[in-house]
C-alpha cells in the first residue's frame, strides 16, 4: 500500500497547532510491534534483537531524510500511517493546551486499550486507527 501525503488529512488535527512547518517522513520500512525487553543473566535488562535492528534502521533512515533539521522543542502534533512497505510520520509543535495530565500519551493510551481488552474488545490488537489526545 502506498503512502500519500494527503493521507495526513484523515486525523483530525488540534486547534492550537502552531501554522508552522509540517515535517513528513516516509520511511521505505514496515513496523513492527515492539517485543518487550529481555533480563540478562547479570540483571542487565536489553532490546530484543528484532526490536533494536528494526528502531537503527527506522532511526537512520529518518536521520538521512532531516539531514541537519534539529529536534523539534516542545508540545507535538504527531501522526503516523502505517503501510506495508513504508512508514509515514508527520510532525509539528503546537501550543500547549495546559493539560495537567502528566505521562507519555502513547503509554497512557495503552494503559486504556490494555484495560479494556476482554471488556470493550477482546484485544487491542483489533484496533486500526486511535486518536489520542492529553
Amino acid at each position: 500500500m502506498a503512502l500519500m501525503a494527503e493521507e495526513m488529512a484523515y486525523v483530525r488535527r488540534p486547534e492550537t497547532e502552531k501554522k508552522g512547518k509540517i515535517i513528513i517522513l516516509k520511511i521505505p520500512l514496515s513496523a513492527i510491534p515492539k517485543e518487550r525487553p529481555r533480563l540478562g543473566k547479570y540483571g542487565n535488562v536489553y532490546p530484543p534483537d528484532k526490536t533494536r535492528i528494526f528502531e537503527e534502521s527506522f532511526r537512520f533512515l529518518a536521520g538521512q531524510q532531516l539531514r541537519q533539521t534539529p529536534p523539534l522543542q516542545g508540545r507535538l502534533s504527531v501522526e503516523i500511517i502505517l503501510g506495508e512497505k513504508e512508514t509515514m510520520v508527520s510532525a509539528r509543535e503546537i501550543e500547549d493546551n495546559g493539560s495537567i495530565v502528566t505521562g507519555d500519551v502513547t503509554n497512557l493510551a495503552k494503559s486504556v486499550e490494555d484495560a479494556l481488552n476482554k471488556v470493550l474488545w477482546k484485544d487491542d490488537s483489533q484496533i486500526d486507527f486511535l486518536l489520542a489526545k492529553r
